[in-house]
């Protein structure tokens, strides 16, 4: 698997799960605890930094892998009408993998067992054949429980699973990364926390890994209950401890996003200013969107220019332009170069967003000198040349002025063009 750029510098927080569930191992200690994040905000890319931490530590016991990590992609295996079965078939293709540190017998058994679930958990033929609605089943209904364990043999399934996963569990951390909750339809995410629970909770040496939002997760649980339904209460039951994942500062752009940067010339002393400039118009946009950002901004421009390599204020103009889409309903851009006030658009981008965006263009009239009652934009400066480019979407260029900004690059009238076009496409 290709390692990920880490541009939201997520290390620290990715120690302080290693190190909390090293601790847990040391003691053989059961947990459940949850990383909390909004959609977008880099939870998978946690798990699995996580997850590469805990795979290449040693046990001094057994000289072998110290921890047996299961990672369970909700959303991959969502086609399973009964979580129970996608959890032992990930289960499966786990002890699979780590076959060399597992005895022939308790291998034999795992397998066995997971054949029979498969087979017992068929919840649509057995809906289908006995008009029993399983979804409406509730643990507090006695008559409905009798009929599920009559059919499926349910508990006793999660008995011997329990018992298999505890005997992987004498030599090694057990740790169950659950991911993609927030993809799930309601019923089905909440039947996976419940399974989760129902499996895992107080075996020892299990640690069990819950990526999740829980404003979505807390919708979830009111759209099946009620919206008198107490979620903390819920949730206590079944997680002990919450991490708060922010949705980040983003570095590293230029690495992350290699190909589309290799696309524009771009001078060593300019690629810091880059990064800042990145991070800026990036703020507050998840990481999942600034990703298709990019590869939306990627494909048009290599649709538009092909391999001839283009000016890196054509680069900054670009994310810019798609950055703004995200933020607006309607896309303008008039507002970044002209000194009038535009309320509307403080309101629905956020002030500070606001002034950060249009203080490029106050520099300009504060600090450049003027050429013909025009402010100059320096010719060797993406920054400039990108406001000048901003300023000739509703100018006429002309004697190398555009509004109220003047440049001296012999080509900027080309790279106006070019941007006019691209601004089309970008905006739709």
């Amino acid at each position: 698997m290709e390692s990920k750029e880490d541009v939201l510098n997520r290390e620290p927080f990715v120690k302080q799960i290693v190190d909390l569930t090293k601790i847990l191992s040391d003691k053989h200690k059961n947990c459940c605890f949850a990383i909390e994040g909004e959609w977008g905000s880099g939870k998978s890319f946690v798990l699995e930094k996580i997850q590469k931490c805990l795979q290449i530590e040693q046990s001094e016991a057994t000289h072998t892998d110290r921890f047996f990590v299961v990672r369970y992609d909700c959303w991959q295996y969502d086609y399973y009408e009964e979580p129970i079965v996608a959890i032992i078939s990930v289960l499966k293709e786990q002890i699979e993998k780590y076959v060399s540190l597992l005895s022939d017998e308790t291998k034999k058994e795992m397998l066995a067992i997971v054949k029979n679930t498969i087979t017992k958990i068929a919840v649509e033929a057995i809906k289908s054949k006995t008009g029993v609605e399983l979804d409406g089943i509730t643990e507090t209904s006695e008559d409905a429980g009798k009929i599920f364990d009559r059919y499926c043999g349910f508990q006793k399934v999660i008995k011997e699973v329990k018992g298999q996963i505890q005997k992987i569990a004498e030599d090694q951390t057990v740790v169950i990364m659950v991911d993609e909750l927030d993809r799930c339809l309601p019923l089905y995410a909440i039947k996976v926390l419940e399974r989760i629970h129902h499996v895992f909770n107080e075996l020892e040496n299990v640690v069990v890994i819950i990526a999740m939002e829980k404003k979505q997760m807390s919708n979830s649980l009111k759209q099946i209950y009620g919206d008198e339904m107490d979620v903390d209460r819920y949730l206590k039951k079944i997680i002990s401890l919450s991490f708060k994942l922010d949705n980040g500062s983003a570095t590293n752009f230029i690495k992350k996003y290699e190909s589309f940067m290799n696309m524009f010339v771009t001078q060593e002393q300019e690629k810091d200013e880059l990064e800042k400039f990145f991070k800026l118009i990036t703020f507050g946009i998840e990481i999942r969107t600034q990703e298709k950002i990019f590869e939306k901004a990627e494909t048009i421009h290599k649709l538009m220019a092909g391999q001839y390599k283009m000016d890196s204020a054509i680069l900054a103009f670009e994310v810019l332009v798609l950055c703004i889409k995200e933020k607006m309903s309607k896309v303008s851009m008039n507002w970044i170069v002209d000194t009038s006030g535009y309320p509307d658009v403080e309101t629905e981008i956020g002030k500070d967003y606001y002034d950060s965006i249009r203080n490029y263009g106050e520099h300009i009239r504060q600090y450049h000198t003027r050429i013909n009652g025009k402010f100059v934009c320096k010719q060797n400066y993406f920054i400039d040349k990108m406001i000048f480019i901003i300023s000739g979407l509703s100018n006429e260029y002309k004697n190398s002025g555009c509004g109220s900004f003047y440049c001296s690059d012999k080509e900027i009238e080309e790279k106006l063009d070019f941007s006019r076009k691209v601004y089309e496409l970008l905006r739709i």
